[in-house]
């Protein structure tokens, strides 16, 4: 979805991104059968619901998230497009943090479902965590080769997932939360 409306104008792009509360009104208001309207759990969702019954059988399960997921696309090639023309990156953060505020106290942030609040929080954090990387000089030569790559910078989180947190850190979670309990932990 985010490639195929790339060619709009910024302005319309980002507009469409605001899909993404018409996303969180379908998931808040369209009944679940057998639970009722807004019921948004683990087990129970419109679209659990939706992936169960229609989407599984044909082999399509995932994807309404393309919905979500394409309206973040619209809204990270704002802020692409922003950082090549050297403009502030403080709106793209403001709208991040604000619309996941807001959007968050209807439902919560929930990467499983692409919820609205977790693509906008997700859009502040990075434009919080470029910010500061670009404000550290001897880190940018260093780490312009990382951002040429896109799938360096997909691998190298993921490598460091499945290593450091499956080994070390989850040993550590886990004498913590033997220790003090699993709040604690």
């Amino acid at each position: 979805m985010g490639a195929w409306l790339y060619d709009l104008p910024p302005l319309r792009r980002t507009l469409l991104a605001l899909l993404l509360g018409m996303y969180e009104a379908a998931l808040l208001l369209v009944p679940v059968p057998g639970a009722g309207q807004g019921v948004f759990r683990e087990d129970t969702n419109l679209l659990l619901h939706l992936n169960r019954t229609y989407l599984a059988p044909l082999g399509l399960r995932g994807l309404l998230s393309a919905l979500p997921t394409g309206a973040f696309v619209l809204l990270a090639t704002g802020l692409g497009e922003g950082l090549r023309q050297g403009k502030p990156l403080w709106p793209w953060g403001l709208l991040g943090l604000v619309g996941g505020a807001l959007t968050g106290a209807l439902l919560p942030p929930d990467k499983t479902y692409w919820t609205p609040a977790y693509l906008l929080l997700a859009l502040f954090f990075g434009v919080a965590v470029f910010a500061v990387l670009t404000r550290l000089p001897r880190l940018q030569a260093a780490l312009r080769p990382f951002g040429t790559n896109p799938l360096l910078a997909y691998a190298v989180p993921v490598g460091l997932k499945l290593t450091f947190l499956g080994g070390p850190m989850a040993a550590a979670l886990g004498y913590l939360g033997s220790r003090f309990g699993a709040w604690g932990g």
